[in-house]
């Protein structure tokens, strides 16, 4: 987690944070970086409804 995410987090603020294969601290990985591909890892990611605890 990146240091303005950690200081909002600290602050009670929730966010998403994805790590999108070639971006941030995933490995380095072969094939299709399209905008495409990248919005279908994405929505693949993203809970349809909340968590509830």
């Amino acid at each position: 987690m990146t240091e303005p995410a950690r200081m909002l987090a600290e602050r009670g603020w929730k966010f998403i944070a994805p790590d999108m294969r070639g971006h941030g601290e995933s490995a380095r990985a072969n094939g299709d970086f399209s905008f495409d591909s990248l919005l279908e890892d994405f929505a693949e990611n993203i809970p349809l409804e909340p968590d509830l605890l």
